[in-house]
């Protein structure tokens, strides 16, 4: 039997650009040790910025808790909160972040026409050159957000971000702080950049792999098929991870699944 060397890794810290002491051309751990949360702190930018402006659209549904004086508060607020995550985060001037739908008009995406109100707003965000469209949902909706990402993704090419906790806009300071920041986090990784990097890892030299396996569950649909997927990193601070699909036929007599990384 073929064998092969290995070892145990320590755990990595977790870097980002504006540690306290990264002008000293070294980086500090941003939580004390054996903590398993982040927490970046104010002042911090993140490694690698890939764009210098943010043209967005929203579609929300936030009428369905708030009336419409609440709704433009809140959406006021969130605007406000963005600009300066991104200006302070990524770098970017608050003049170069523009929302192409202004005002509070809510999408109906309710009952069997929810479909065709979603591909009209998407339409709509394409035709005004947005890059980014919002969805802001009163809360999680299984059969919306998964047509909402298949259209944006595949029908229309925009990159998109579901917002399904509106509760935490009533949050105020610190909360409400960790939760643009992680909105900032998954904008800059959909304009190809990089959060962060690790001390302790040569990650030049380190390929990471990511594997999982999903069956269907007990009221999925007859002959829902499994979903085993594997990822490995392409870049030298591990936060890169491009792969292909395959379908395995339905009578599962290809028992080998080939597959090759998608350079771009």
């Amino acid at each position: 039997m073929m064998q092969v060397d290995s070892k145990r890794l320590p755990l990595p810290t977790v870097r980002y650009k504006h540690n306290p002491d990264y002008s000293n051309g070294k980086s500090g751990p941003t939580e004390p040790s054996g903590r398993a949360i982040w927490n970046i702190l104010d002042g911090q930018c993140f490694h690698t910025i890939k764009t210098k402006s943010l043209k967005y659209s929203i579609i929300q549904t936030l009428d369905e808790i708030w009336d419409d004086h609440e709704v433009g508060s809140h959406m006021q607020d969130f605007e406000e909160r963005l600009k300066d995550q991104m200006s302070r985060r990524l770098c970017m001037s608050k003049q170069a972040i523009t929302r192409l739908n202004p005002g509070v008009a809510a999408s109906s995406l309710q009952g069997d026409s929810f479909e065709k109100e979603l591909d009209q707003r998407l339409d709509e965000a394409q035709k005004a050159g947005a890059g980014l469209v919002i969805l802001m949902l009163s809360e999680f909706d299984r059969s919306i957000y998964p047509r909402f990402k298949d259209l944006a993704d595949r029908k229309y090419g925009l990159r998109s971000i579901c917002v399904a906790k509106p509760e935490q806009l009533d949050k105020k300071d610190q909360d409400i702080k960790k939760y643009m920041t992680n909105i900032a986090q998954k904008i800059n990784l959909k304009y190809g950049g990089v959060n962060s990097a690790v001390d302790g890892i040569d990650l030049a030299n380190t390929l990471i792999l990511g594997a999982d396996v999903v069956h269907p569950p007990i009221a999925a649909f007859e002959g829902c098929p499994s979903i085993a997927s594997l990822v490995g990193s392409m870049d030298s601070q591990g936060g890169m991870f491009l792969g292909s699909m395959r379908l395995q036929s339905k009578d599962k007599k290809d028992r080998e699944v080939s597959a090759r990384l998608a350079l771009s």
